[in-house]
């Protein structure tokens, strides 16, 4: 996806984000956590693990994406203003949008605004993540 996140003229003040990740993966939940988007967007965080009974309307968010195909053990997702970046574009999208202090956040927010470079780290930090999850004996996110 080529597509920038602020395709139109709205302003970060009206900005929709959600952003659909594992919760069990500590990098997944570190980078979330670490993001400074509360302050422009309305942020929604939503855990890809999440239960029908504990938050229907994010499962059920989290189920429709995985019928339209998208491999949340693959990807992250960032859902901005409606429209689904994945994967390597979620994280890019995210680091463009993001604003935070800090030097990890500055860092990352400085490593993730190249598109190109995003794509080619993105799949060692998947790595990362299948590592992690299977070092503290978590599952895959279910189908």
């Amino acid at each position: 996806m080529n597509a920038s996140p602020i395709t139109d003229k709205t302003t970060p003040s009206l900005l929709k984000i959600s952003i659909v990740y594992d919760g069990d993966c500590p990098f997944c939940r570190r980078f979330v956590a670490m993001q400074r988007l509360q302050k422009q967007a309305q942020l929604t965080l939503i855990n890809a693990r999440v239960s029908a009974n504990s938050a229907p309307k994010q499962a059920a968010l989290v189920q429709q994406l995985k019928q339209d195909g998208y491999d949340l053990n693959q990807g992250m997702i960032a859902i901005i203003n409606q429209k689904v970046f994945y994967g390597a574009d979620a994280l890019h999208a995210i680091a463009l949008l993001s604003q935070g202090s800090g030097l990890t956040n500055s860092i990352t927010r400085y490593v993730f605004k190249y598109k190109r470079l995003t794509q080619l780290l993105y799949p060692l930090l998947r790595m990362g993540r299948n590592i992690s999850l299977k070092l503290l004996g978590k599952p895959q996110i279910p189908a």
